[in-house]
């Protein structure tokens, strides 16, 4: 027992070790053999400035080792290497400048890839929980017992014809209570339907699960509780619905766009 304890001991410090070894090394700063070259060529100028210029002044300028040629070697060679290293200063700081600007702007470019990516993956959630609500509300309304759905919308489609619009507006909301829940859900994966084509999927995907008469009851529902959608809906359905379910779209519209009616379920 003590012998296995002291093997987990010994392998817990060893990985203990490595993170530790492995965060140093991402700590370090690597230079690339071109920032190696050209450092080490900015540090070699003054050296071989000060080899070059001694040798001339001693071998062709017969001056002594005394402190006045001494001081005026050191004049001569602060005067050439100051401006020189002011220079390579400045030049520095403009390529520190402009490496600094490109590193934000590529933070910021990532941080706003990251917040697009993480807003994708959060309206994806969102659309699989409204696709899952959307499945649980037609099916209550599929199972209901005294539905009277076909009822009301056989009435609805007749009465556009005669133009009697109380018997519309007295069908509507029977109509609403059994798949206003399914419409709600299907408005809002509409609404989200526009960000990328998965989304889009999803909505083909709810109304996949509909028989053609439940899909006229949801889009029905739908246009009751947004009537501004109908040329949208109209647009994206028209080769899933009849030309009397059109119809019927865009009464219950403008019913309820100028009369500004409120139901119950509102």
């Amino acid at each position: 027992m003590y012998e296995v304890r002291k093997k987990n001991l010994s392998e817990s410090e060893k990985y203990e070790g490595n993170l530790i070894m492995e965060s140093k090394q991402e700590l370090t700063v690597k230079l690339n053999p071109t920032e190696k070259i050209f450092i080490a060529f900015i540090g070699g100028i003054p050296f071989f400035l000060f080899l070059f210029f001694s040798i001339f002044y001693y071998s062709f300028s017969g001056m002594t080792f005394d402190q006045s040629s001494l001081g005026q070697l050191g004049d001569f060679y602060g005067g050439l290497l100051n401006p020189i290293i002011a220079y390579v200063a400045l030049i520095t700081i403009v390529i520190t400048l402009i490496n600094n600007k490109n590193t934000l702007h590529q933070a910021v470019l990532s941080a706003r890839d990251a917040q697009l990516e993480h807003t994708q993956t959060i309206t994806q959630a969102l659309a699989i929980t409204l696709l899952n609500a959307f499945s649980e509300a037609s099916q209550r309304a599929r199972s209901r017992i005294d539905s009277q759905s076909k009822n009301a919308l056989i009435n609805i489609l007749q009465h556009i014809e005669t133009g009697n619009n109380q018997e519309i507006l007295k069908s509507e909301p029977i109509l609403y209570k059994e798949w206003g829940g399914a419409a709600r859900c299907l408005h809002l994966l509409l609404a989200i339907s526009d960000s990328n084509p998965f989304l889009n999927a999803i909505y083909d995907a709810a109304l996949a699960t509909l028989e053609p008469q439940e899909r006229n009851y949801t889009l029905l529902c739908l246009v009751s509780y947004k009537p501004e959608l109908v040329q949208r809906i109209v647009e994206i359905e028209c080769k899933n619905i009849t030309e009397s379910v059109v119809k019927a779209l865009y009464k219950i519209a403008e019913l309820n766009k100028n009369q500004g009616i409120k139901n119950e379920r509102y």
